[in-house]
């Protein structure tokens, strides 16, 4: 009996000592450069990502394919135009590829964020618009994650922006983001065995663009994006992005 209650006993204080929580230390500082490892996720079934609970184990046999290097980048690597709109933003990133629509690009594109000891929120974005800067600041801003994160929380935010579109018109942005931190344990990845908590996020789009004629015509379009990230202690950026 004595033997069986301490092999309990040593079951449960391990499970305790593996389920992790993150805080704003484990998230990205201006300055850091991570390296990226890509994987093949068309190998990913549907079914793989209804996993959840505690204590799982996240195996989706990736292998890397490719590997790069982001930064975090410091107010003061911005694009001066760039620094003056978002100056109060602790960091930017810059890993969202050009976007060509047309005779429309949209290249050298940053996203701005603040940390503090509560959240990690999303302040805006920076691009440059077929050549010409187009800044757009979020109000209120888009809540990434709430610290600490702990299995089981959820939280939601919802944030806005309006900016003006150099000779078309306007854009105008509404989001709800709804996150639930639904599953703790371990992801294997190509680079060994990760302790982390998964987090399910519901992200809700509502768009108009109006293109100024003298019929002065509005566009609306409203689109949902799921987002399944894997949080490590001191991982700066997820396990997977």
């Amino acid at each position: 009996m004595k033997q069986t209650l301490l092999l309990i006993a040593l079951l449960i204080a391990f499970s305790v000592r593996a389920q992790i929580t993150i805080s704003n230390t484990d998230m990205p500082k201006g300055g850091n450069i991570y390296l990226f490892s890509n994987g093949d996720i068309t190998k990913i079934m549907p079914s793989d990502l209804q996993q959840t609970g505690a204590n799982q184990t996240w195996n989706f046999n990736l292998v890397s394919t490719s590997q790069v290097f982001d930064t975090a980048y410091k107010m003061s690597q911005v694009p001066i135009i760039f620094y003056a709109t978002f100056f109060s933003s602790d960091y930017a990133d810059k890993l969202a590829p050009d976007i060509k629509l047309g005779i429309i690009s949209f290249t050298n594109n940053f996203s701005f964020f603040n940390l503090t000891s509560s959240k990690l929120e999303q302040t805006g974005t920076g691009s440059y618009l077929t050549g010409i800067p187009f800044p757009t600041f979020y109000k209120p801003t888009d809540v990434i994650y709430r610290f600490p994160m702990d299995y089981s929380k959820s939280d939601s935010s919802t944030s806005h922006f309006s900016a003006t579109v150099p000779t078309i018109g306007s854009w105008k942005e509404g989001k709800k983001r709804v996150n639930e931190i639904d599953g703790w344990g371990t992801l294997k990845t190509p680079f060994g065995d990760k302790d982390v908590l998964r987090v399910h996020s519901d992200v809700y789009y509502n768009d108009t663009i109006t293109v100024d004629t003298v019929l002065h015509i509005s566009f609306p379009y409203s689109h949902h994006q799921v987002e399944y990230k894997w949080l490590a202690k001191n991982g700066g950026f997820p396990c997977c992005r």
